[in-house]
């Protein structure tokens, strides 16, 4: 005999729900129970990993996936820091679902300025991105007076995060960046240091304790605000997120192969679908 039952874990980050499988077993059913005791083990083990790692979740203040197809970029932080489209760009396959692909030119997204995105001590930046032109001093996002991701294309072949008031900067390893292949990039601050991540490993850090300059100006994708056309990025972007806190190696790792396990509602974070991706 074969019954299904609903749990919920629950604690201060959000509730679990998993599905088990309580089975009445006789002798020849002995296969059937050791599975579903691996089954539940891995399980258990797999939801104690996700609610560790889903503790800095409630520190999301961006997350724009670009899965809608069409209009306007949402932000699914909770904190409706919705996008609005500049120029044409297409929205076509991202790395996760849906993306943009913008013309390098003056196709952009504008975030209006919002408390939850000024930064001073802790910041994690991060996306997918698909560079179609190899160009210098293209900006891939930027809250002017604030921070930059840029690529130095030309010069160094570097992506960069450059932080104000004092243009200081953390650069990458990676130089030789390729048209049409994907790559994950993640910029941090914790206050006393600048880390840069390609594709989830660390490639740069610096010391830097003087802070980010906060800035009433608008969170821009796939450009600035100066006004300069070469500024803009050449490319597909993809899963866009801002933190307000530094995350590691492993978090970073965690979260850019899965985005979209991830959901956040308001101070609390709903899981689901997670114990495949972590397995």
């Amino acid at each position: 005999m074969v019954r299904s039952r609903s749990f919920f874990f629950s604690n201060h980050r959000g509730v679990i729900l998993a599905n088990v499988i309580l089975t009445r077993v006789n002798n020849k059913d002995k296969i059937l129970m050791k599975f579903l005791k691996a089954f539940l083990l891995i399980s258990a083990i797999a939801l104690i990993s996700l609610s560790s790692t889903l503790a800095f979740e409630n520190k999301l203040v961006g997350y724009w996936s670009f899965d809608e197809g069409k209009g306007s970029p949402k932000d699914a932080s909770g904190n409706e820091n919705h996008g609005k489209i500049a120029g044409e760009p297409r929205w076509v396959d991202g790395k996760f679902g849906k993306a943009l692909e913008f013309d390098g030119k003056d196709d952009h997204i504008v975030v209006k300025d919002h408390p939850t995105l000024d930064f001073t001590k802790n910041l994690t930046i991060m996306a997918w991105f698909m560079p179609k032109e190899v160009m210098t001093k293209r900006r891939m996002m930027s809250k002017n007076d604030s921070i930059f991701v840029m690529f130095d294309f030309g010069d160094s072949n570097t992506i960069d995060l450059l932080v104000k008031p004092n243009n200081d900067f953390v650069e990458s390893k990676t130089s030789d960046w390729k048209v049409d292949q994907w790559y994950h990039f993640a910029g941090t601050y914790d206050g006393k240091f600048l880390r840069l991540y390609v594709d989830g490993k660390l490639e740069g850090e610096k010391k830097y304790g003087e802070g980010i300059a906060p800035s009433d100006l608008d969170f821009w994708i796939g450009g600035d605000d100066y006004g300069r056309p070469t500024d803009h990025f050449p490319g597909i972007i993809d899963e866009v997120r801002i933190y307000k806190h530094a995350l590691n190696e492993n978090q970073i790792q965690k979260v850019k192969e899965a985005p979209a396990m991830l959901q956040a509602d308001g101070n609390s974070t709903t899981i689901w679908g997670a114990i495949k991706s972590l397995q």
